[in-house]
């Protein structure tokens, strides 16, 4: 939600209702909702709009002493939410404080523990790393599990008041306290919040499109997958060193908060997936690495060893040594799971690519990311909420059966079955581009053959032929929607990565092996956020519109975000989103593919036709894949006029 230096706000000068007499008003009266009243009108109406830190948003009676509370306010000050009764006889002046305790009664509540009734932006006390800290309710879910208490049950999302957009979760009603001022209670480095904004997004909830948006679109995320990071941030007190870190996620929570979207999303719980889940896609002994009970600590590298042993310069040394039955001090040991056995640039083990593990937190990361995708999938496809979005890190699409990482991992989970249709579209640069798997010919095996589809990318004459708009949405025309309409998906997930984003110019990651070094490159492609909104919209069309992305690729923040941002808009769709609504028409700068793009999709339909069916254009050896003229833009820059060439500069005349 938007805090300080809001655009959300009205101007009381604008509005002005004329002044009314005495007597009891008609029907007349009203006009058409929702109208705000100025303070400064002559029939005070409505109390003033509250001006200070210190005030709350509720004015409605409860039982909590004056003298330990802020100074209350209502909810409802700046504008009417809904008309009067019918019958006049009915009718209460809007200054009347059961006429606003009737309207706050429609937000959802709940009852801590000390028997104190809590609704929607009530400020309350919360424990974040063990410290109480200052809080505003979000949304308040109803029991998730039947037959338990729904004390016990994480079912109210509070925002952290002082954090940024990601620092927010679903915690218990046992977990909440009234929020005193005299209580030792912090606040987070930007300050307190806005309190006209908790205003309006208190009246936001409770509209009618607030209830669209909480049935509409759900995200999730939580702060624990912040917890993977490489050691070495900690052991040398690095900046950033690596390309998947922390800041990928928050800079997209960021942007969806200063873009408004924040407050139009549900926001569902994230869980840790369990081990039975795990185990459903990976085998045992790699789902048990993520599952250690053992002590950790942060370690470095043994020479020539897989051993790492704990350094004393890292923790403190309570934490790294231990007596043992004679008393003489041993260093305590840490074994790092099979997997990983590539050291870093930055000298660290990793599980590949410059990919970092931390015993500390990727283990519970991994796993809730991994949770956080299956309960927002659950949502979207019992009917809960129609699509969503699920930021998550450490990314998952190369995991496969019994490794972290190395190939196409869901290419692998789902190679042989015929229950799940794969889609990819990437660059493969005939089998030269990174991870270097996911050739045309990978057409899944048994019952699943055909249901495996590789939709590459490979440049001409060893040049780089930079993908963009255009390319990717002919291919999602001409290739991706006819295949994906015949197969009639119940639901679609994407793998939303964004290493084609315009931005990741041949972005190089730097992998060391212990014997030797390679230097791979990803990106160098030139999808705009327009784009990825093209194809998101299309892809809403398949399986009633139940779709789900769960992030993975893309590593420069701002092209990250703007992305993620375009693609959460258009999950939104125009009723709900306050961003351009990156509409097909007029959108593209070129109707026309590349020739490296046309020829890569005539290998690709010449391999796919005798398991899929194409139109006869399509089928054609001359065919361009070419889009609709009217999708290209007006004011493009193939279709500006060109400039009047400049006049030459002539030399003076000597002499």
């Amino acid at each position: 939600m938007k805090r300080k230096n809001t655009d959300l706000s009205i101007d009381t000068k604008q509005v002005k209702h004329q002044r009314v007499e005495e007597t009891t008003p008609s029907p007349d009266f009203w006009p058409p909702s929702p109208i705000e009243y100025g303070v400064n009108d002559p029939v005070n109406y409505w109390p003033p709009t509250p001006t200070t830190e210190t005030e709350d948003l509720n004015n409605v009676p409860s039982n909590i002493d004056d003298d330990k509370q802020e100074l209350l306010s209502s909810d409802v000050v700046v504008l009417i939410t809904q008309p009067p009764p019918e019958t006049i006889s009915n009718y209460v002046r809007p200054n009347d404080r059961r006429f606003r305790s009737q309207l706050v009664d429609m937000l959802p509540s709940f009852i801590n523990s000390e028997g104190r009734v809590f609704k929607i932006g009530d400020r309350i006390a919360c424990y974040k790393d063990g410290l109480l800290t200052a809080a505003r309710i979000l949304d308040i879910d109803e029991p998730l599990i039947p037959h338990v208490d729904p004390a016990l049950q994480e079912r109210v999302f509070v925002h952290f008041e002082g954090w940024g957009s990601e620092q927010a979760k679903m915690v218990t009603p046992l977990d909440i306290l009234p929020y005193f001022q005299s209580s030792p209670v912090s606040i987070g480095p930007l300050g307190k919040d806005d309190l006209k904004s908790w205003q309006e997004y208190r009246c936001f909830y409770q509209s009618d499109e607030g209830r669209l948006a909480r049935e509409h679109t759900a995200i999730v995320f939580d702060e624990t997958m912040l917890l993977h990071e490489c050691p070495c941030r900690y052991r040398d007190n690095k900046s950033i060193t690596h390309p998947e870190n922390p800041e990928r996620c928050i800079e997209i929570m960021g942007t969806f908060e200063s873009q408004g979207l924040l407050r139009k999303v549900k926001r569902l719980r994230s869980r840790m997936a369990t081990k039975e889940e795990l185990e459903s896609c990976h085998v045992g002994e790699h789902v048990a690495t993520y599952f250690s009970y053992k002590r950790i600590c942060m370690p470095k590298i043994e020479e020539n060893s897989d051993v790492k042993v704990c350094e004393e310069s890292v923790t403190d040394i309570a934490d790294v040594e231990k007596k043992d039955s004679v008393g003489k001090i041993q260093k305590l040991i840490e074994w790092y799971p099979p997997a990983l056995k590539d050291a870093m640039s930055c000298g660290e083990l990793g599980i590949c690519c410059d990919t970092t593990y931390n015993p500390a937190g990727t283990p519970n990361a991994a796993r809730m990311a991994a949770g956080s995708v299956i309960e927002i999938v659950g949502a979207v496809a019992s009917g809960k909420v129609a699509n969503g979005f699920a930021i998550i890190r450490p990314p998952g699409h190369h995991a496969e059966r019994n490794q972290a990482i190395h190939g196409n991992g869901t290419q692998d989970m789902f190679y042989d079955r015929d229950d799940v249709l794969y889609l990819s579209l990437h660059r493969w640069d005939n089998g030269n581009f990174y991870p270097y798997s996911g050739s045309p010919s990978d057409l899944g095996s048994g019952v699943g053959l055909g249901k495996n589809v590789n939709i590459t990318f490979s440049s001409e004459d060893d040049k780089l032929d930079a993908m963009g708009d255009t390319e990717y949405v002919a291919a999602f025309k001409h290739i991706v929607m006819p295949i994906a309409i015949q197969y009639n998906p119940d639901l679609v997930i994407v793998s939303a990565g964004f290493d084609a984003a315009e931005g990741h110019d041949d972005f190089i990651f730097l992998l060391k092996f212990i014997t030797n070094q390679d230097v791979y490159k990803i990106g160098g492609y030139k999808i705009t956020p327009r784009g990825y909104a093209f194809m998101t919209q299309m892809l809403k069309t398949l399986a009633n519109g139940k779709i789900v992305l769960a992030l993975e690729g893309g590593y420069v923040l701002e092209p990250l975000s703007a992305s993620a941002t375009a693609c959460l808009s258009a999950l939104l769709g125009p009723e709900l989103s306050p961003l351009e609504q990156y509409q097909l028409i007029g959108g593209l700068n070129s109707v026309k593919p590349n020739s490296a793009a046309v020829s890569s999709f005539q290998k690709v339909v010449a391999t796919l036709k005798p398991y899929w069916k194409f139109s006869e254009e399509v089928m054609r050896d001359d065919f361009r894949f070419s889009l609709p003229s009217e999708w290209r833009a007006v004011n493009s820059l193939s279709t500006r006029p060109k400039r009047a060439p400049k006049p030459k500069r002539r030399m003076p005349v000597e002499g």
